[in-house]
């Protein structure tokens, strides 16, 4: 039986590029809270008296989340365990259900945008993720390919393909509804804000 986990150099290179990707779309949340807000206050007395409070407030608000945020991933990431037996592999994490799959029932094997490899089995919930960070990458790598020929132009799932596209949607769907005044676009834009959440 062989272990691998996600090593101290793996940890920093994932938290720091879930920091590439974050503050983006933080960034934009808050111009759109911001905008909503102010289309809300139109009309009605002067909200800008709160500005000098609210400003540090919510500059806080957000520091403390991401921190929060990010010592999560990384007790997440810390908990990472890919096991390999003699005719299985496991993935055990923290806070997820444990996924095993018999290297007899692997269907497809492939590599990510980023190198990380996806393994599928036979059943839909049968689904693994093997970051490339990993300890012993190149390891785990020439295992698989002798199980099954590893892919490399892999199609990935919808909500993974159009991860930003749907959250900036989503962002786009709450601006109608708070600002816009028109009922068959606040329904309609409602409806599809809380399918997709």
């Amino acid at each position: 039986m062989q272990v691998f986990k996600i090593g101290p150099e793996g940890i920093k290179k994932i938290k720091n590029k879930l920091l590439i990707r974050i503050l983006p779309i933080l960034l934009i949340g808050v111009t759109v809270g911001f905008f909503i807000g102010t289309a809300n206050s139109k009309g009605k007395a002067s909200s800008t008296d709160l500005l000098p409070f609210l400003v540090p407030l919510y500059g806080i608000i957000i520091f403390v989340s991401l921190y929060r945020a990010l010592k999560r991933q990384k007790t997440l990431l810390q908990s990472y365990t890919l096991t390999f037996s003699d005719n299985l592999i496991t993935r055990i994490q923290l806070n997820t259900p444990e996924i095993s799959i018999n290297l007899n029932d692997i269907k497809e094997i492939g590599t990510l945008k980023d190198g990380s490899l996806m393994i599928k089995g036979n059943n839909s919930k049968d689904f693994i993720c093997i970051p490339s960070y990993i300890d012993g990458f190149a390891e785990i790598h020439q295992r698989l390919q002798q199980v099954r020929p590893i892919d490399v132009n892999n199609k990935l799932p919808f909500w993974l393909k159009y991860q930003i596209l749907l959250s900036v949607l989503t962002m786009g769907l709450m601006v109608c509804v708070f600002v816009v005044n028109i009922k068959w676009v606040v329904a309609l834009s409602g409806s599809i804000f809380i399918a997709l959440m």
